[in-house]
This record gives structure tokens, sequence and C-alpha cells, in this order.
């Protein structure tokens, strides 16, 4: 039985940029390596050096594999010249190439000819009998892993942002797509909306934009403070760039009765956690289960929010009301 797992360089709405680096990405490459025998690279013509370093294991394509990359080019048409085309180049794994590839680049999304890199692109991982274990388009942002019974990716998957089949999103915006209507959850369905949330997770984060609103708010929220989990690797990002970098504070607290009690108390309305518009409150409630996954986020200046539940997780009355899309949706 397969099990197919997605990653994505960002968040559904673009605002967080995600990648698997370091640690975690010498981890990934282990766990491609003990399962393929074969990995295969896109070369533009500007990285032929660079793939000189792997010039040691390329091989000729295994009879085996039958996967080739949708066509991509470099159309130069503009400028009156033919269409550029890449060379894909197949490589023999072996621990040597696995101890090389984190050396060349040791950020996923660093794999490409562009963004300021310069490195092959788009490694993608065959099995001995030519199928597919791993495959991605670094220039998309998507990636997609595909295990076996026997290939143990635990300790990769169990990291953030990675999606499964099942893995359903609902997104909440605070307005229509034309931006005639406003949205929000409020009173009993905020609410009902927060004791969801709070059945689930473990932990919760909020963002002080101002030293002042710590003030206001921090002795309320004090008790429930705790450390950052080693577990959640998400952070959210912060788009209000002319305050001194001191003035920002993302906290995190732990999710319990009593803190569920007193969000709705501090505001009673989903899209009152600013401070701006009128308020003075933390921003953006961000829900997290306990191995640091996401449950939902929220980027309350831009109107958006998105809930991920997973099997078991029941939220049928809280997307049931008005205004809630689900992923086949574009606002835009």
């Amino acid at each position: 039985m397969e099990k197919t797992y997605y990653f994505y360089d960002t968040d559904p709405i673009g605002h967080e940029a995600y990648d698997i680096a370091g640690e975690d990405f010498a981890e990934f490459i282990e766990t491609c390596c003990r399962y393929c025998e074969t990995v295969s690279f896109r070369i533009w013509e500007q990285e032929v050096k660079v793939a000189e370093k792997l010039k040691p294991y390329r091989i000729p394509k295994p009879e085996a594999i039958t996967y080739t990359y949708r066509e991509t080019r470099r159309d130069r048409s503009f400028f009156g010249e033919p269409d550029v085309y890449p060379d894909i180049r197949y490589y023999r794994v072996c621990p040597e190439l696995c101890a090389l590839l984190p050396q060349i680049a040791d950020h996923l999304f660093q794999w490409i000819d562009g963004w300021g890199y310069h490195h092959p692109e788009d490694p993608v991982f065959y099995r001995s009998d030519g199928s597919l274990f791993f495959s991605l388009v670094i220039h998309a942002g998507k990636c997609t892993l595909t295990s076996r019974e026997g290939e143990d990716v635990s300790r990769v998957v169990s990291k953030g942002h990675w999606l499964t089949e099942g893995a359903q999103r609902y997104y909440f915006y605070d307005t229509d797509p034309t931006g005639h209507e406003t949205y929000d959850i409020a009173g009993e369905d905020f609410a009902e909306f927060i004791e969801t949330c709070c059945r689930y997770c473990e932990t919760l984060s909020l963002r002080f934009q101002k030293p002042e609103l710590r003030v206001l708010w921090g002795p309320a929220l004090e008790p429930y403070r705790i450390p950052r989990p080693e577990a959640i690797t998400y952070i959210q990002g912060h788009y209000y760039h002319d305050l001194p970098q001191q003035d920002r504070e993302t906290c995190y607290y732990r999710v319990c009765p009593e803190l569920c009690a007193l969000l709705p108390q501090i505001a009673d309305h989903l899209f009152q956690w600013i401070d701006g518009w009128g308020y003075h409150h933390p921003e953006d409630p961000v829900f997290y289960r306990s191995d640091g996954s996401l449950f939902f986020s929220s980027v309350i200046h831009e109107g958006e929010c998105i809930l991920t539940p997973r099997e078991g997780e029941d939220v049928s009355r809280i997307v049931s009301k008005e205004h809630w899309l689900t992923e086949g949706f574009q606002k835009y």
C-alpha cells in the first residue's frame, strides 16, 4: 500500500516560505538514498561545472525508469533565438553521493538555476524497479513523496508542513471575492470555533506588534505563556516592516480550558484579533497540534485564515457555517 505526502514552498496564501534545510535536509536525503537506487537532475548549460562534482556517479538512464519530466524549456523567442532545453542526467545512489548532495546545497528549494542559485535542478529519486519515491518541480514549489509499506518516512514527514492526501483545507476570508460583503466569525460561533481549536491543539501563538500591547494583555495571558515548543518549526512572518525588530514578538501559550474561556473575553470576533482598524489586540492566532503541525493559521490584516483538519478531527459544525470555502475555490 502506498501513501503520498506533499510539500509546498509556501503556505496556501503565499505569505510564509517553507523549505527543508540543514539537518532536516540531510536526514531527508539519507531517507531517499535508503530506499532508492537512482537520482536524476535537470542540468542547464550554466550548471555544467557544478554537475562535474556529480560525474563519478553518472549512469545511463536505467531501463526500468519510464517516468520522464514534463518538458521544461526556456522561451527565447523574444530574443529571436531557439528555445533552450535542459539535459536530464541520472546518477547511481550510494553513500558517497548521499554525503555529497547536502554539500552542494543543503536546502531543498536551492536545487534550482534561479532565485540567486546556480545548481542542478529537481532531484528525483527512483526505486530499483524504476518507480518514483520522491519527485518535484522546484520552480513550481511542489514536491511529492510516495512511500510503500516497509519504507519508514515518519521522521521526515513528522516535521512541519508535510501534507497527506487525506488533508482537507478550509479557507475563510473577511470579504466576498468582489470585496463588497464583509464576513467574520463572531459571538457564539467564535466561541465554538475556539473550543474546536482547543480540542485538537496544545499550543497557541499570538503576535504583539508593540510593547504597549504586551503591557495591556500580558497579565491576562501570562499564566499560560510557554517557550516555543521544539516541535513547532512554523514561524509566523511579519509584514509591518517599518516597526523596529525589538517591537515585534510572537508569544506561545499552553492551550487549556482556562485559556479557551479567556480568548473570547479578549475579542469575540476573529477579525478583531489585530492592532488596527480601531482594535488594540494581539494579532494572528495560530493553533498547533502536539506534533507542531498547523491546525489553524491566520493573517488577520490580510483577511485570510486556513483550517486544516486531519482524519478524526471533527470540524463539521464550524465549516458548515456560511462563508467557509474548500480547496477548489480561488479567491482571485
